[in-house]
């Protein structure tokens, strides 16, 4: 049965449906044993640590026990001549009691060792039943590109009809992680490949902006900074599941490349590619690596970074790419800037695709504070949590500011392309499009992030003179009101910051990533 399984997986089966056969198989064998006296007799008989010697399994443990460690000699042993095709069905009992049980285990060992190593290399080949069928409509004079009753003579060899080469993304968790992996899959699609989606539920909520063609598949992973006791205990085992599911799924979809953009949701198909040893690579956005990139940034073939410097392990090398920014927001690169002036303006306020309360509690009164001539022509588009929409939403309203508050804002790219300034955290993705679609900004960064990367995302920005920076322990309603009014009551200075916001950003980034995944796809690597 073993055998036939393997066939069939060569064959190009898919892994679900071996696994639903050997299921099928044992439920089977679960039911004759049950009804069958025979059947349990025989099955009893094979398993029985008291085995009659007069059977054929008594017959071959015994020439297992009489060859020892060392066997009794080549051609020595008495079993070969006592059981009905021993030289297939016993094999190991007749070569156990010749060669002795140590030679047997490593004759066993060496053929594990091929035959794991060739189904590993037949996973990462994605011709292999094309091969075969090429071969078999060689033999019999057919081709796949010619119709049927046309004389194959004239035919011609013509191309081999080509499969195409299929990408898989790993990420999750936040926009943050998700956005870089949505410009990837566009640009990927854009260039001929099939995108396949990994990520768990809370990352599928920001999977509505990725193309159409691109599939989404949710997998199992878990994170021990959420949940109580109960959930911390069961972490492991969903990542185990997760991970399980995801061998299961690549042997069946056998994808070219994967790459990882961090986010615990990324765990399971970045081991199951590390198992497989699949072409593999990560792309960090942030200045320093997140933990589940700082996990896999020795396991995989290249590291692409969003942020310069990043502070990667010894002996790793980074490449320098940029943070790829999603499609909508490469249509307004270089949009053109209306500078502040005594008319309409328009205010971002962005916390990260989670919002951010400290923006929520500084920024309303700020803006409140500045002079009632400049507030009279500002439009704030404000994201807030849900929890703190309504008092925002209320303070602006009791201050006379027109402000627009959502918990998400679906159109970003639109709204920032009209603001004047921009109020955001420092995430990697926020920064991206900031300097794409080319506008002032002040910048918060989140104090609690993972080795203050934030402020290393931010430093770029503002040593460009296209930023300003406020730490977020300075940040109150007087700091921030002084630096709005800085930037809104200078036309030419905001000019100058919209300028050298375009000249720090990295519009090409999905290209350069793009470039990395097909010379990727190019490798044969036996890491």
């Amino acid at each position: 049965l073993f055998g036939w399984g393997v066939m069939y997986f060569v064959a190009g089966a898919p892994m679900l449906l071996l696994v639903g056969m050997a299921g099928l198989v044992v439920m089977a064998g679960t039911v004759a044993y049950s009804n069958s006296e025979h059947f349990a007799r025989r099955i009893d008989g094979f398993l029985s640590t008291d085995i009659d010697p007069t059977t054929q399994m008594g017959y071959a443990t015994n020439a297992i026990r009489e060859g020892g460690l060392f066997g009794v000699g080549v051609g020595e042993g008495e079993v070969k001549w006592s059981l009905p095709d021993a030289h297939t069905d016993f094999i190991i009992a007749v070569a156990a009691e010749e060669y002795g049980l140590i030679l047997v285990l490593v004759i066993i060992a060496l053929y594990t060792v091929v035959v794991v190593r060739s189904l590993l290399r037949l996973m990462r080949e994605r011709v292999v039943c094309h091969c075969l069928g090429d071969c078999a409509g060689d033999a019999a004079g057919v081709h796949p590109h010619t119709s049927p009753g046309r004389d194959q003579r004239f035919a011609g060899p013509g191309p081999r009809p080509m499969k195409q080469p299929l990408l898989l993304i790993a990420a999750g968790g936040t926009g943050g992680h998700m956005f870089p992996a949505q410009a990837l899959a566009e640009e990927m699609l854009r260039r001929g490949w099939r995108v396949k989606l990994s990520t768990d539920a809370r990352g599928a909520r920001y999977t509505g902006g990725f193309p159409h063609s691109t599939q989404i598949e949710q997998i199992s992973s878990a994170t021990f900074a959420r949940g109580g006791v109960l959930a911390k205990a069961a972490v492991p085992f969903r990542i185990a599941g997760g991970v399980l599911g995801a061998i299961f799924k690549m042997m069946r979809d056998r994808p070219d490349v994967v790459v990882g953009f961090g986010g615990y949701p990324s765990i399971p198909a970045m081991a199951a590619a590390t198992a497989l040893r699949l072409p593999r690579m990560i792309h960090e956005q942030n200045g320093v690596l997140g933990r589940v990139n700082q996990i896999f940034a020795k396991r995989v073939l290249a590291v692409a970074c969003g942020t310069w410097p990043t502070e990667l392990p010894d002996g790793i090398e980074g490449y320098y790419v940029g943070n790829p920014v999603r499609r909508a927001v490469l249509e307004r690169a270089e949009a053109g800037y209306i500078v502040p002036g005594d008319y309409p303006m328009e205010l971002l306020v962005i916390g990260g695709s989670q919002g951010a309360r400290v923006l929520s509690d500084v920024v309303p009164p700020a803006i409140a504070q500045l002079p009632i001539e400049m507030v009279r022509n500002i439009r704030v588009s404000h994201q807030a949590r849900e929890e703190d929409m309504d008092r925002v939403a209320e303070y602006y309203a009791q201050a006379g500011i027109d402000a627009d508050v959502q918990p998400f804002f679906d159109d970003v790219p639109r709204r920032m392309t009209e603001a004047q300034l921009v109020i955001s955290r420092s995430g990697a993705s926020s920064v991206a499009d900031i300097g794409v679609i080319g506008r002032p900004s002040i910048l918060i960064p989140f104090a609690a992030a993972t080795g203050d990367h934030q402020t290393a995302n931010a430093r770029g920005l503002v040593d460009a003179g296209a930023a300003i920076l406020i730490p977020e322990d300075a940040l109150t309603p007087d700091a921030l009101a002084e630096q709005i009014h800085a930037v809104l009551d200078n036309p030419n200075g905001a000019l100058q910051m919209a300028s050298a916001a375009h000249g720090h950003a990295k519009p090409a980034a999905a290209v350069e990533l793009a470039v990395m995944v097909e010379t990727l796809a190019g490798k044969e690597t036996e890491q």
